[in-house]
């Protein structure tokens, strides 16, 4: 119960964590594949391990999000604004794996992201079309 006071303390002191949030990884992969690409190995190293360390801590505060606030989440998955939000947890999770194909040459993990992208995109992609049309009609 300490943890889910804690939670209630953050999410209601920084308001509610929207499902765009993930733009901040999908912003620092590509700050780091650029870095990359200009030849700045350094930064890229560093950067894509943040980047991972983000692409966690969000996974597990929308965890906590769907399981201590279901009301909140479901309520930005059914609306016609915040809703196509979700779709930066697949482009994060594209972008986290084309960061291990690129930078840590690691094909293994980048395809398990790669998977894990395509189902949430198909996962996603019929909801938020019928919550789409849902508003449309409303």
């Amino acid at each position: 119960y300490e943890l889910q006071a804690v939670a209630e303390y953050v999410f209601k002191k920084h308001g509610a964590q929207g499902p765009a949030y993930f733009a901040l990884v999908m912003a620092t992969g590509v700050v780091t594949l650029a870095c990359q690409f200009l030849g700045l190995p350094v930064p890229a190293a560093r950067l894509v391990w943040l980047n991972v360390f983000l692409a966690v801590v969000l996974c597990g505060l929308t965890v906590l999000r769907v399981l201590w606030f279901p009301r909140a989440f479901f309520g930005d998955w059914g609306d016609h604004q915040r809703g196509v939000g979700f779709f930066t947890i697949v482009a994060a999770t594209s972008v986290v794996g084309t960061e291990f194909a690129v930078l840590r040459h690691d094909l293994a993990t980048a395809t398990v992201l790669f998977w894990a992208a395509l189902i949430l995109w198909a996962a996603l992609a019929p909801f938020r079309q019928a919550a789409s049309e849902q508003a449309g009609a409303g």
